[in-house]
């Protein structure tokens, strides 16, 4: 299905088809290698920085695996984490501004707007600060909610994330039930993408200011691996012309669900944001 990533040889018995990774593909993996073993302590900070947003500074391992492939840990971590320095957590907790960005076309209504400008001039409620103090139904507590949204999107890799995977850490991080409303209710901060029918929770600030937030070197690496995948269609459209009877094209995977690893606009389809 990937002839790009994959080449067929002859084995050593029996003449036997045998697999092996494309010159391509060893490159790119080369690369993340040597990504990982440059970053690797940026890693860990954004997993401990995940762990100091929850409320008892310590989060369940099946709710941070559900996070694995947004962080960027690679296949392996646990084997060699420090646990302890994960429940220590960061003792960093710097304050977040909102830049707004509105969408094209989209205005808001009067009521709305003047909500907003209120909204936006409210205490601002640090991620890593107890907030118990804090009314649930209050605007106080939807400034600290939108915090601990954008704080999140900048520790993942892409700055995005399928919104399902954040379902949960609801219970630890002290999230409201209904916390993926904040999304639509705040278009200048949040894009919700729903290519391929997965609805995508992406940070504006990240794909609208690139001074503002850094790109993560494994994002780059996994751009290549998307655009090396997608060459697979045009080799196997090619071995179709040749043999009309070969149909392998249609069986390549719909790399839409993974084109947020590309570039960065083009790829979420934020051209109209």
């Amino acid at each position: 299905m990937y002839p790009s990533v994959f080449e067929e040889f002859e084995g050593p018995k029996h003449g036997l088809p045998w697999f092996r990774l494309t010159e391509k593909a060893v490159e790119i993996d080369r690369d993340e290698r040597e990504v990982y073993g440059k970053c690797m302590g940026d890693l860990r900070v954004r997993l401990k920085k995940l762990v100091m947003m929850s409320k008892e500074k310590r989060l369940p391992m099946k709710a941070v695996r559900e996070l694995e492939w947004c962080l960027g840990l690679p296949e392996g971590f646990w084997e060699s984490a420090d646990k302890n320095a994960m429940r220590r957590g960061d003792d960093e907790a710097m304050p977040i501004a909102f830049p707004l960005f509105p969408s094209k076309g989209l205005r808001l209504k009067k009521k709305i707007s003047d909500w907003l400008d209120g909204f936006q001039k409210l205490p601002y409620v640090s991620p890593y600060e107890d907030f118990s103090h804090l009314n649930p139904c209050s605007d106080e507590a939807e400034k600290r909610l939108v915090g601990v949204l954008h704080e999140l999107l900048c520790l993942f890799v892409m700055n995005a994330v399928e919104r399902k995977r954040l379902f949960g850490l609801k219970k630890y991080l002290g999230l409201p039930q209904k916390m993926d409303k904040a999304f639509e209710r705040h278009p200048h901060i949040f894009y919700l993408s729903l290519r391929s029918k997965t609805c995508t929770a992406i940070l504006k600030e990240a794909y609208k200011d690139k001074s503002a937030i850094e790109g993560h070197p494994l994002a780059e690496v996994r751009r290549k691996y998307v655009d090396l995948m997608k060459e697979s269609k045009a080799i196997l459209k090619q071995r179709q012309h040749n043999n009309p009877r070969v149909d392998d094209e249609s069986r390549v995977l719909d790399l839409d669900l993974y084109s947020r690893v590309g570039s960065k606009r083009e790829e979420l389809g934020m051209s109209h944001m």
